[in-house]
C-alpha cells in the first residue's frame, strides 16, 4: 500500500488517522510539527534523496512552522512538489481556503469525517502518477 505521512500537533488526531490507515495497510509515519515535517521531507536541510510519501496529511496550525509554511516549501521544491497534499483544518476564514486552492491541494475542514476522508485518499492513492 502507500506509504503516508500525518503532520499534525493533535495528538488524538494523529492516534486516530494512524490507527485507521495502518489498519488500510498503509504504511505511515508522523510528524508532531511543520519543523519536523521540514526535515522529515527532505526540505531543511535539503536532502533530495530522502524517501518521500506517497501522500501527505497536513494540520495548518501548528507550532514552530505552520503548515502554510510547509506546504509552500512542498510546492516550490522541484523534487517534492508533485508530492499529493491533503490540507486538514479547522480555521474556517476563506484565507484558509483559498490559500491551497491555486496549489491543487484538497482541503478538508475539522472536525472530518474518516470515511470520506478515507475516500479522498484512496482517490487521490489512484490517480497519482
Amino acid at each position: 500500500m502507500a506509504h503516508i505521512l500525518i503532520v499534525d500537533d493533535d495528538l488524538d488526531i494523529v492516534k486516530l488517522l494512524q490507527v485507521a490507515l495502518q489498519g488500510e495497510g498503509h504504511r505511515v509515519s508522523v510528524a508532531h510539527d511543520g519543523a519536523e515535517a521540514l526535515r522529515v521531507l527532505g526540505l531543511e536541510p535539503e536532502n533530495p534523496r530522502v524517501e518521500l510519501p506517497d501522500l501527505v496529511l497536513l494540520d495548518v496550525v501548528m507550532p514552530h512552522v505552520d503548515g502554510y509554511t510547509v506546504n509552500s516549501h512542498l510546492y516550490k521544491t522541484e523534487w517534492t512538489k508533485q508530492v499529493p497534499v491533503i490540507i486538514m483544518t479547522g480555521r474556517k476564514e476563506m484565507h484558509d481556503l483559498f490559500a491551497f486552492a491555486t496549489q491543487d491541494r484538497l482541503f478538508v475542514a475539522k472536525p472530518f469525517d474518516y470515511r470520506n476522508l478515507a475516500g479522498h485518499i484512496a482517490h487521490i492513492l489512484r490517480h497519482k502518477g
